[in-house]
């Protein structure tokens, strides 16, 4: 324990280096003076414990240039825009210069964020730092990024931006257009690569596609949205969601005869009905007008059956007016 907090030394000697946890609460403090300073720095680097969230407090007083010992000790370690790595440098008027150190991209050179400095009589001076990593780390100078994308119909390369056939490849189409947005607000080229698949894990456990690109290290962002799963949260790192997704079951639809007549479906409900309504009113007009004309023609004495009559009867005024709607 060390004023409260919990410590632990770390041996450049020992067989296995425990991966700290929980990550975002680990912070390594390193004299460079030390002796295999530079052997544990590279061996921590292979283990990423210079990435988000671990911090770093270095601290020296050698009598040189800050940039001269950034290439010394720093030149081969992996120490990207999201780490957070501060270097103090102790001067001999009981001043510490507090310096960040980071690079654009693995194998680049060092850039140094001067942050401030602290004296025993006036403590600690920021002078307006800006505290936000990712503002104050915003240009990247024209660093060229390796980006993938899942293109699973290749005709849909050629329309990325043109909203044709938007409902192919919709996803990548629209995170394209975003990651286009990303690389004018960083400051950053890229350099894409095409996948048919977001990827997935074989028998040898290796994964394919754009997550087997990321853990390979051959693509520093995944242009396509993929969805958040479990085999995939300790491998690739999420970032908010760029596009809204829901699950959808889809059935296909039965057979208009399984769940409709088929005879009544020519007209809506209303016209039938007011079909029916106008033949009522049709048959009981011409059931009155047939009754009026027997009536007639049997007080006018009237026996002309050279052709068939209507008979004056309900059943025939019926079977009529049925007739004349069909």
């Amino acid at each position: 324990m060390l004023n409260g907090y919990q410590s632990k030394i770390l041996q450049i000697n020992s067989q296995n280096i425990e991966y700290p946890i929980p990550p975002n609460r680990q912070v390594f403090v390193l004299n460079l003076h030390c002796e295999n300073s530079s052997r544990l720095l590279q061996r921590v680097d292979k283990l990423n414990f210079f990435r988000a969230p671990f911090r770093w407090i270095i601290y020296h007083s050698y009598d040189i240039e800050t940039a001269a010992l950034a290439e010394t000790f720093f030149s081969e370690i992996n120490i990207l825009v999201d780490s957070d790595v501060t270097l103090c440098e102790l001067k001999t008027n009981d001043t510490v210069r507090i310096k960040k150190l980071y690079k654009n991209r693995s194998n680049y050179s060092i850039n140094i964020e001067e942050m401030g400095y602290w004296t025993k009589n006036e403590g600690f001076s920021d002078n307006g730092f800006e505290k936000n990593t990712a503002r104050r780390r915003q240009d990247l100078k024209g660093t060229k990024l390796n980006t993938c994308l899942v293109i699973t119909q290749k005709n849909s390369l050629y329309h990325l931006t043109d909203k044709r056939d938007k409902h192919i490849d919709s996803i990548s189409k629209v995170n394209y257009v975003l990651v286009e947005h990303l690389k004018d607000i960083i400051n950053a080229t890229f350099n894409y690569s095409v996948q048919q698949t977001w990827g997935y894990k074989n028998k040898k456990s290796e994964w394919s596609g754009m997550i087997g690109e990321l853990t390979r290290n051959e693509a520093d962002i995944g242009g396509t949205a993929l969805f958040f799963t479990i085999d995939r949260i300790n491998i690739i790192d999420y970032i908010a969601m760029a596009t809204p997704t829901r699950s959808k079951f889809v059935f296909r639809q039965p057979k208009l005869s399984y769940v409709s007549n088929v005879y009544t479906l020519p007209f809506d409900y209303h016209v039938w009905l007011c079909t029916i309504f106008l033949v009522i009113i049709v048959g009981i007009f011409l059931y009155i007008t047939v009754k009026w004309e027997w009536q007639k023609s049997k007080h006018d004495k009237m026996e002309d059956t050279s052709y068939p009559e209507l008979r004056d009867s309900i059943s025939d005024v019926a079977v009529l007016s049925f007739g004349a709607l069909c």
